[in-house]
C-alpha cells in the first residue's frame, strides 16, 4: 500500500485511494463513512508525500491531489481536524525557503502546499480568518523567493481575500508589483489568469482607492499591460476574454476615471466581436471563441453600470 518502499506501488495505492475518496462526496453533509478515519488517511498521505524521492516521480503530486480531494469532499464533522492542519502547513511552506531543501522539491512544494491551503480556505470559508494574514505573507514569500509569479499561491491569495475582504487594503500595496509582473509575462498563462482573478477580487474593495491612491499610475500600468496582450496576435487566446472581463471590473471600480481608457478598450472590444468560428478550429478554440463573445456582452454590461459620460456618447454614435 502507501507504506510500500516501492514508490510505484505507493503511487498506485494513492491513486486507488483518490478514486475511493472521489466516490464519497459528502461535502456539506454532517458526517460520512470516511469521517472517523479522516485524520489517519490525511497523515498517511502526508507521510507518503514526504518520503525520500517522492518529488522525483508522480508520487508526491498524487498524494497532494488526494489530500485536496479528501478535504474538499469531507463532511462537516471533519472541520476541526482540517483547521488543525493549517498552521503545520504554513510552517511546512516556510521550511521550503531554507537553503537545505532540494531545488526541485522547493519548486513542487511551493505549488502543492498553497494548493492544499487554498482547498482548506474554500472549505472552511471565513473560519480561515485567524490564519489569513500569515498565510498570505507565506504565499507572497514564494514570489519573492522564486523571483516569479506562481499560479497556485496566487489562487490561494485570491481565495483567502474573498473570505477576508478586510485584508485587501492591507495586502494591495504589496501585491501591486507581483500583479504587474504577471501581466507583463503573458506566456505564463496560468499565472496571468490567476493574477487577473486576484485583481478582480481586489477591485471589489473600494477602500483601496484603485485610481486615487496614486492618481492613476498603477491603473495606467495595468491598462497598458492589458493593451499589449490584447494587441499581440501571439498572446494566449484563452487570456483575452479574462482581460476584457478585468477591464469591466476596473470600470466598475474607478467609474468616471475609466474614461481615459474607454476609447482604446471599446475599439478592442469591437475588433474582438469580429472573431468568428472557422472550420479549421478545434473544439478547444471554439470554446474559447464562445467564451470571448460571452465576455464581450458581460463587459459591455459592466460598462453600462459604471455610468461614465464617454459610454453615453458611444451609444449615441451607434444610434
Amino acid at each position: 500500500g502507501m507504506n510500500s518502499p516501492e514508490q510505484v506501488i505507493a503511487e498506485q495505492a494513492c491513486n486507488s485511494l483518490l478514486r475511493v475518496i472521489s466516490i464519497f462526496q459528502y461535502d456539506e453533509e454532517d458526517t460520512s463513512p470516511l469521517s472517523p478515519g479522516f485524520g489517519i488517511l490525511f497523515d498517511a498521505l502526508l507521510r507518503v508525500s514526504d518520503s525520500s524521492g517522492a518529488c522525483e516521480n508522480n508520487l508526491c503530486v498524487t498524494a497532494y491531489e488526494a489530500m485536496n480531494v479528501l478535504i474538499s469532499e469531507s463532511a462537516n464533522d471533519c472541520q476541526d481536524v482540517i483547521i488543525s492542519i493549517i498552521d503545520p502547513f504554513i510552517e511546512k511552506l516556510n521550511h521550503t525557503f531554507e537553503a537545505s531543501v532540494d531545488t526541485e522539491q522547493q519548486i513542487q512544494l511551493q505549488s502543492y502546499i498553497p494548493s492544499v491551503l487554498q482547498t482548506i480556505t474554500a472549505k472552511i470559508e471565513d473560519l480561515v480568518a485567524p490564519f489569513a494574514e500569515k498565510m498570505i505573507k507565506s504565499f507572497i514569500r514564494v514570489f519573492e523567493f522564486r523571483k516569479a509569479i506562481v499560479d497556485e499561491p496566487m489562487v490561494a491569495i485570491s481565495t483567502v481575500l474573498m473570505e477576508c475582504e478586510n485584508l485587501i487594503p492591507l495586502v494591495f500595496p504589496t501585491m501591486k508589483p507581483f500583479l504587474l509582473c504577471a501581466f507583463n509575462n503573458p506566456d505564463d498563462v496560468n499565472s496571468l489568469i490567476a493574477s487577473l482573478h486576484c485583481l478582480s477580487v481586489m477591485l471589489d474593495c473600494k477602500e483601496i482607492g484603485m485610481f486615487t491612491h496614486d492618481n492613476g499610475t498603477f491603473c495606467d500600468q495595468v491598462a497598458q499591460s492589458f493593451f499589449r496582450i490584447l494587441q499581440n496576435p501571439n498572446a494566449p487566446f484563452v487570456a483575452k476574454p479574462e482581460i476584457l472581463s478585468a477591464f469591466g471590473d476596473l470600470s466598475l471600480c474607478i467609474g468616471p476615471n475609466f474614461e481615459r481608457y474607454f476609447p482604446s478598450v471599446i475599439s478592442l472590444l469591437e475588433s474582438a466581436a469580429l472573431v468568428t468560428v472557422q472550420e479549421e478550429n478545434d473544439e478547444k478554440m471554439i470554446e474559447n471563441i464562445i467564451q470571448l463573445r460571452l465576455t464581450i456582452v458581460s463587459t459591455y454590461s459592466m460598462f453600462v453600470h459604471s455610468n461614465f459620460d464617454a459610454l453615453e456618447g458611444h451609444f449615441e454614435r451607434l444610434g
